[in-house]
């Protein structure tokens, strides 16, 4: 799917303010693995990307001018691939503040650095750093966030985290040991692990959690999956009452909108919550989850009282043509109709390359229930860079004419020199629309392309590549 950078990501709340009850904590336990998945904004999907240099900033001002106040202006650096190294603000020329980001050979985070700028020696010094470490199979086992003491010059930990896996033969984590740090007596200590068991399919199908008392691992809860041709259809919460597990909740009736192996991994699109009475499951509560063309989707939850199945909340999640996120919102179910919890707004406005040229957020106003504008970011002088292949105008060692474009009708592919080359036409969402492997130049028909912005890749015997843009009108 189409994701773009510097689009404000806004997770969903899956549970209602107020009184967090006991049936709430439960809900909340067995939502940690079998929950409406949160946005993932990762445009590294494409195999072409656009990256912005610059962007003025600005706030809305409610009190004084009722307008638009430019606050500063953003400064972005990127690796050849097209993740950003440096963001730095400058303020009327001033720099103000700096984020490092330092990637490792699979372009995970491993160190953020926050500079700010000091008045008293003119220049930008560290305040904040963040560490990441991961293990050989990519997972994280290590997070360390620190705050700068100038006066001894050294950095000290504010907040820090740790995990450690067991894998068995096929790299299943069948054991996670998670510690955070103590501020008192500067070390990491245990909080909790869970062990796993899978079947031979490598799905799993039990996960039982344990807290640390300060001395030893005491039991909590238990998840159990089982399957029905290969794909999750009960999924069971219980819980240890000091001698036993008994159980507490499950969700039955499971329909997926898409099935990846992992409960964490997949969509959800209906499922019914029953409650254990102490000796039969009742129903309790049920979800209905619908997606559109664009990514978006609609959850609606209801609850069981007085064998009637009655609306409780409504969770959705918007994205705008270009695939891009846009919004979200959230509903209570009140005198038989929906009322608005919370609700925010992006607003993204494109170029004729796809590119986006503004941002506009607006947040919900409790007190007016209305979006208010709230922050904006205008891009400029854009670079195009590849997944596979980095910065697209350093690519020039295949000579290759593609005309016209936009096209309309026919498109033409002209090589100037003899070769045997593979033509790849690829939509943004990275799927391969058109290949040719051929020799000579060729053409082919635009008309039978839906209107709109495609990647050429050509690639040449000796693994040369040439990466653009093709416009389909």
């Amino acid at each position: 799917m189409k994701k773009q950078l510097f689009i404000l990501l806004l997770a969903t709340a899956f549970v209602a303010e107020g009184t967090f009850s006991q049936e709430n904590t439960k809900k909340e336990n067995i939502h940690k693995h079998f929950k409406k998945k949160e946005i993932s904004q990762n445009d590294k999907s494409r195999e072409l990307v656009n990256r912005p240099a610059k962007s003025n900033n600005f706030y809305w001002d409610n009190f004084n001018t009722n307008d638009w106040f430019n606050t500063d202006s953003t400064y972005y650096t990127y690796d050849a691939q097209g993740y950003e190294t440096v963001r730095l603000n400058r303020t009327m020329g001033l720099d103000n503040s700096r984020t490092t980001t330092t990637y490792n050979a699979n372009h995970q985070v491993v160190l953020v650095v926050d500079d700010q700028f000091n008045f008293g020696t003119s220049t930008l010094e560290p305040i904040y750093r963040t560490t990441y470490t991961y293990d050989l199979q990519g997972n994280r086992t290590e997070y360390i966030n620190e705050n700068y003491n100038s006066t001894t010059s050294s950095w000290e930990i504010s907040y820090g985290s740790k995990d450690m896996y067991s894998y068995d033969a096929n790299n299943n984590i069948i054991e996670q040991i998670s510690q955070e740090y103590n501020q008192t007596s500067q070390l990491f200590e245990n909080t909790n692990k869970t062990i796993s068991s899978y079947n031979a399919s490598n799905l799993v199908t039990t996960m039982e959690e344990f807290s640390w008392d300060g001395s030893a691992w005491s039991k909590d809860v238990k998840y159990e999956l089982q399957y029905t041709g290969g794909v999750a259809s009960l999924y069971t919460l219980s819980e240890w009452n000091g001698t036993s597990y008994v159980n507490s909740m499950r969700y039955v009736n499971i329909v997926w909108e898409n099935w990846n192996d992992n409960i964490d991994d997949s969509d959800i699109r209906s499922y019914t919550e029953q409650t254990w009475n102490g000796s039969t499951w009742i129903n309790s509560a049920r979800n209905n989850t619908s997606y559109d063309e664009f990514g978006g989707s609609i959850s609606t939850d209801e609850v069981y009282s007085n064998n009637t199945w009655t609306f409780s909340f409504r969770y959705s999640n918007f994205f705008d043509s270009h695939l891009n996120y846009s919004g979200s919102k959230s509903e209570e179910y009140i005198n038989g109709a929906w009322e608005i919890n919370y609700q925010s707004e992006v607003i993204n406005t494109y170029d004729a390359n796809d590119n986006i040229t503004q941002t506009i957020w607006k947040y919900w106003n409790q007190e007016t229930s209305q979006l208010v504008n709230n922050n904006r970011k205008d891009y400029a002088d854009f670079t195009t860079y590849s997944n596979s292949i980095g910065l697209v105008e350093n690519q020039n060692e295949i000579s290759v004419n593609i005309y016209p474009n936009p096209s309309k009708e026919i498109c033409h592919v002209s090589f100037v020199e003899n070769d045997n080359y593979n033509f790849q036409l690829i939509s943004l969402e990275g799927k391969t629309i058109k290949e040719v492997k051929t020799n000579k130049n060729f053409s082919f028909n635009s008309n039978d392309l839906k209107s709109g912005i495609y990647i050429y890749k050509i690639t040449n015997q000796k693994g040369n590549s040439q990466v653009g843009k093709l416009i389909i009108e």
